[in-house]
């Protein structure tokens, strides 16, 4: 299952799906589509596609689908088209009839060969009312704001911007009042409103996405703003507030906690109303903004087990079918429809089926204090073949203003079931617990961030939950690469092995690849300053932090993984932190991941690069031996 729309009556669903490869001869496993009845499941229509070596075909892989129009259903994808030993495809934009199944075009780009790549038009807005959509459509060295009529197809220009434009947001007449940029370097998204529906446009602020956080949830009619999720300069915590577009500023807090960041917003279909404010603790907690929707919110929650986290991911028009996503760190997730006419709540579908939830893992909260008292948590994932015994990966995350949560991870799953404990510590400087806790980290990377790391470890032992005499290995992602790093350089004796994907090796280096002449790249570049050093511009301490100058004192064999086009953390921090590693004789080893970024949006990508983990980490430090549980297969 990869996406699920709700009808605007709230009576069937559309679904789409990863179709199987039952013959590889004759099938390719295409995406699949199906319109069913949101009370019973049965099925309706299926729209599924078949191809054949012999014949020309023409097959789509969707991206998504919509069901904005009681009689229209949107989808964009790829089509591709076949016919004996050539192969072309083409960006697609399309209706479907959900009484039909029989789809339409409404724009597409040209037909292409197979190593291009293609820009597929992304919706920005519907008009049930207008029977209009409007798209972002890429061309050469810009974007086009396009409304289109779904009948005629009748399109009308509505904006033209640069090709770092991200996205456009509509008032209630689909006219451009906002526009969100990426600054050059990548580092900053810019946001710019218009009062003449997209004639003119002022630049109103900019943030780096990764520290401040502006994330509108709807255009509010009522006072000609947008109701957002932000911190601004000033508060502690992120909460919710209104945006005026006139003056730039934000209105007095419409919900926040005392605690935490808020992290996300809901409103009803088809309005700015207000539904409810997300919160995450350690699970998903909600603040609802109406009796009525609270009632059915405690409904859901006591019809699910205790450690599920949910949200809504789709309603009808009328509100009474929603479609929830639920997970939770034992279960990768799965779409439910609860129809509040009937009272019933139904399983959809798992998202991940072949996930065999019998062999998941419970992790728990471990609550610690650093050596100077400060209070810290992480989560511990035991292994499930030896939870008592097992070798530990310690799992820094990114960012490093970012945290983890007691969900789904699908690295730590995987670890735990290959015989690994897996514990994920929440140092100083991570996001979600409000400014004062991420500005504690600023300047001390390689410093007491990394004493955090293995504060937590030494609560681990405490604990009783990981063996001292196992050995260990620090396995991290971008910050969380170069907390893995400066862990197997600076303290060389902690980890037999370490594993970094896009991690920093060189701070110094980082910084130069800012143009300080330039104002966009400054004010990143004194972002990165202020993180990593506290402001102090210095290179000299700055690379006294750096995992690279200590690369002699490097014991624990490394693996180094990097996309060959990271914007954020060039390849260039991991390659030359391999050629000094080869240079001073250390054991390392490299993987380039051609036309990767920094992050990782494909399942094939990250499958293989699992696959690659595992096999160096069984080299280097051997999983835990299989052992028969005796307090069942997961532990609470």
């Amino acid at each position: 299952m990869r996406d699920i729309a709700v009808s605007p009556d709230g009576t069937e669903l559309v679904l789409l799906k990863t179709g199987h490869k039952d013959d590889i001869v004759q099938k390719f496993g295409w995406d699949e589509i199906a319109i069913e009845d949101s009370a019973t499941g049965d099925t309706r229509i299926e729209i599924k596609q078949t191809y054949t070596y012999y014949s020309k075909s023409v097959n789509w892989l969707y991206d998504w689908v919509s069901w904005p129009f009681d009689d229209i259903i949107l989808s964009s994808g790829v089509e591709f088209t076949v016919s004996g030993d050539k192969f072309k495809s083409r960006s697609v934009f399309l209706t479907i009839n959900p009484e039909t199944g029989e789809k339409k075009v409404l724009t597409a780009s040209r037909k292409r060969n197979l190593d291009k790549e293609l820009d597929t038009p992304k919706l920005i807005a519907n008009d049930a009312d207008r029977r209009e959509v409007t798209l972002a459509i890429h061309k050469k060295e810009s974007v086009d704001l396009v409304s289109i009529n779904v009948d005629t197809g009748k399109q009308r220009l509505l904006d033209t911007a640069n090709e770092r434009t991200l996205t456009w947001l509509l008032d209630d007449q689909m006219r451009p009042i906002m526009r969100i940029e990426k600054s050059k370097s990548g580092g900053l998204h810019q946001y710019y409103s218009s009062q003449d529906g997209g004639q003119n446009w002022t630049l109103r602020f900019q943030h780096d996405p990764l520290n401040e956080g502006f994330y509108p949830v709807s255009y509010s009619s009522k006072n000609n703003g947008f109701i957002v999720v932000s911190r601004p300069a000033g508060a502690e915590h992120a909460n919710l507030y209104t945006f005026d577009l006139e003056t730039g500023q934000f209105s007095e807090a419409l919900f926040g906690d005392a605690e935490y960041d808020i992290s996300s917003a809901r409103v009803k279909r088809g309005s700015d109303d207000l539904m409810y404010s997300s919160i995450w603790k350690d699970k998903l907690e909600k603040h609802w903004f109406t009796p009525q929707d609270a009632k059915l919110g405690r409904a859901i929650d006591s019809a699910l087990p205790d450690e599920a986290n949910w949200s809504v991911f789709d309603m009808s028009s009328n509100g009474q079918t929603w479609v929830i996503y639920v997970s939770s760190p034992i279960n990768p997730g799965a779409y439910y429809v609860l129809r509040n006419d009937l009272k019933r709540l139904r399983k959809i579908s798992d998202a991940r089926p072949h996930v065999d939830l019998t062999t998941t893992s419970m992790p728990r909260r471990i609550d610690y204090q650093s050596s100077e008292g400060l209070s810290l948590r992480g989560y511990f994932t035991p292994s499930t073949r030896s939870p008592g015994n097992a070798p530990l990966i310690v799992m820094p995350h990114g960012g490093p203003v970012s945290r983890d949560v007691m969900d789904w991870d699908g690295w730590a799953q995987y670890f735990a079931h290959r015989g690994y404990g897996v514990f994920q510590p929440q140092f100083r400087g991570s996001g979600g617990f409000g400014r004062t806790f991420e500005r504690l980290g600023h300047g001390e990377w390689g410093k007491a961030m990394q004493k955090d790391i293995a504060d937590g470890v030494w609560a681990l032992e405490q604990a009783g939950l990981v063996n001292p005499n196992q050995p260990r290995s620090i396995v991290g992602a971008s910050y969380g690469g170069y907390a893995a790093l400066a862990a197997a350089t600076m303290t060389p004796d902690a980890y037999q092995c370490a594993i970094s994907y896009a991690g920093v090796s060189d701070l110094p280096r980082m910084l130069r690849q800012y143009d300080p002449s330039d104002t966009v790249d400054a004010f990143v570049r004194n972002i990165w300053t202020q993180r990593m050093n506290n402001g102090r511009d210095d290179e000299t301490e700055l690379w006294h932090r750096s995992p690279i100058s200590y690369i002699d004192y490097l014991k624990a064999s490394v693996f180094l993984i990097h996309g060959t086009e990271d914007e954020i953390v060039h390849v260039d921090q991991t390659t030359a932190f391999y050629e000094a590693a080869i240079k001073a004789g250390k054991q390392a080893q490299i993987l380039l991941l051609e036309r990767t970024g920094h992050q990782i949006y494909s399942d094939d990508t990250n499958t293989d690069l699992l696959v690659a983990m595992n096999a160096f980490l069984v080299q280097c430090m051997p999983p835990a031996p299989k052992t028969p549980p005796t307090d069942g297969a997961n532990l609470p």
